[in-house]
């Protein structure tokens, strides 16, 4: 829901007047993102979502449902799908000569499945609260993407694609839970565990982006809620990311 209360933002500053189309996987992971994106648009959602489009898991592609929301006039697509499929809409888009506004869940975010979507993903939108490994110009001397590539050369040299941002995700994952049972002390139980687990303040996860905190406590259990957002760029295949985080909670 965070993820998409951050995009509800921005589309509200920036695309107030579209007219908007989701496609999401039929099934919770796809859902949830839409819940997040009626309380982030809140009132507006009915005037402004024109058409929701769904799929299976098991579908072949999306074709009909990319078809079908360019048909109710949509203008900006909100993609909520797994790589396959999201790579499948973007393409399709190009082949109905459409060229609506895309925002990309940071499920498909990563730089592989972009460039395979290939020249009409220019200018997606999406988030990211992950340092990226694959721009050098900015973490390459970082002590948390040296640390990534120190544990990738040792545990996952070639053929693992280190431009795969999904590596850096596991590293984050890790070192968190590692923190959390450190914080456990003696009392290794399951009590505990949850315990700790539900009451973080992290904020040195050395594989976040800097301003961004792990945080748990009371009603509030998604530890995330802080992103920034990113835009694609087809022709040198990279995102580059705004300066801002943005607080869903916020």
């Amino acid at each position: 829901m965070s993820e998409s209360k951050i995009y509800s933002k921005d589309i509200l500053k920036n695309h107030p007047s579209a007219k908007i189309g989701i496609l999401y996987q039929n099934d919770i992971y796809g859902k949830d993102y839409v819940t997040g994106m009626k309380a982030g648009l809140a009132d507006k959602y009915a005037s402004m979502v024109v058409d929701e489009e769904t799929y299976e898991a098991t579908a072949a592609d999306v074709f009909s449902q990319v078809g079908a929301m360019k048909a109710k006039g949509a203008d900006l697509v909100f993609v909520v799908a797994t790589p396959k499929f999201a790579a499948q809409a973007v393409k399709q888009m190009a082949t109905l000569n459409w060229k609506p506004v895309v925002y990309m869940n940071s499920v498909s975010n990563q730089v592989p499945t972009m460039k395979n979507a290939g020249a009409a993903a220019e200018g997606a939108t999406s988030v990211v609260y992950l340092k990226d490994p694959n721009d050098n110009a900015k973490w390459g001397n970082d002590a948390g993407i040296k640390l990534y590539r120190d544990i990738m050369a040792k545990y996952c040299a070639a053929p693992c694609d280190q431009t795969d941002g999904n590596y850096v995700y596991g590293m984050a994952v890790a070192w968190t839970f590692i923190e959390v049972v450190k914080k456990m002390g003696s009392t290794l139980t399951r009590d505990n565990l949850m315990a700790k687990a539900r009451s973080m303040n992290f904020t040195n996860n050395p594989f976040l982006l800097p301003g961004i905190s792990l945080q748990t406590g009371g009603a509030n259990q998604f530890p995330l809620t802080q992103e920034a957002l990113e835009h694609w760029s087809a022709s040198t295949n990279a995102w580059t990311v705004d300066s801002t985080i943005i607080n869903a909670r916020g």
